[in-house]
């Protein structure tokens, strides 16, 4: 008797990008390098790729009532038991329930990637972190919410910036272990607000979204480009690519021993 396998190549999660949703939509299709796959729905949101192998590749998906998204697919960077890649969507704004979504376009040679994190809304703030375990705690705030993504922005704001962070499990429901350890220095009680990805092509096109809000939608924008990063604070509803353009480029970390508070 003969024995059927398959290996579990890649997780695939559909996300909308301005809100952190998963996106139920039916109506997708993702390519690898030009070639059309056929992924196994597992769920509304999340799809499943079986022996289709690790190489590396660029992951093209095409869902109905969004832009067309790019995501590198880098295996050294996932899961080796369950490769989970999150896709990240921005709405189209077709549809009447996106008529508040305000997004900004361009294109910036030897982009590489670009992101964002709203000011109006924080989710918590940090309360200690120890190097050691790489455990993050934080604290409520009116308004906010449990930390329930992957990944966050930790404000600075002095300097109007932030540190990109990503949550790898919680050890309860205010302290979670990071997948990596911070970085750069940070202010007690700094707000962490969810990132806001924009999508990104290989010639430096670029395209991010947010939800209008009013009077103002606050923000800080921050791309790379040629390994630096570079950050704008802005009202994103009167953002502009040129204003993008003028964006500024950061300054190094000072010494982690500032950061190291437990």
């Amino acid at each position: 008797m003969s024995t059927i396998s398959y290996k579990l190549d890649l997780i695939i999660t559909l996300v909308n990008a301005t809100n952190g949703r998963e996106v139920a939509e039916n109506d997708v299709i993702f390519y690898k390098d030009g070639e059309r796959l056929q992924p196994h729905r597992r769920g509304a949101s999340t799809y499943i790729l079986m022996n289709y192998g690790r190489a590396d590749f660029d992951l093209v998906t095409k869902a109905k009532g969004f832009h067309e998204a790019r995501t590198l697919i880098r295996y050294e960077l996932l899961n080796e038991k369950e490769p989970l890649a999150i896709v990240f969507l921005i709405p189209d704004g077709k549809s009447l329930s996106q008529i508040n979504i305000c997004e900004v376009t361009g294109r910036i040679p030897k982009l590489t990637a670009m992101e964002a994190i709203g000011l109006n809304r924080p989710r918590c703030c940090i309360n200690e972190y120890n190097v050691r375990r790489q455990e993050m705690s934080v604290f409520q705030t009116e308004g906010g919410g449990d930390l329930e993504d992957v990944y966050y922005g930790i404000l600075h704001a002095e300097e109007e910036t932030f540190e990109h962070i990503e949550i790898e499990n919680s050890v309860d429901k205010n302290k979670f272990h990071l997948k990596y350890p911070l970085e750069e220095p940070f202010s007690s009680n700094a707000p962490i607000c969810r990132i806001i990805f924009g999508n990104v092509e290989a010639d430096g096109t670029y395209r991010i979204a947010m939800i209008r809000e009013h009077p103002e939608t606050p923000a800080i924008v921050r791309y790379q480009k040629n390994g630096d990063w570079y950050y704008l604070k802005c009202d994103f509803n009167e953002l502009t690519h040129e204003a993008l353009l003028k964006a500024k480029k950061s300054k190094k970390p000072n010494d982690r021993e500032e950061v190291e508070m437990t």
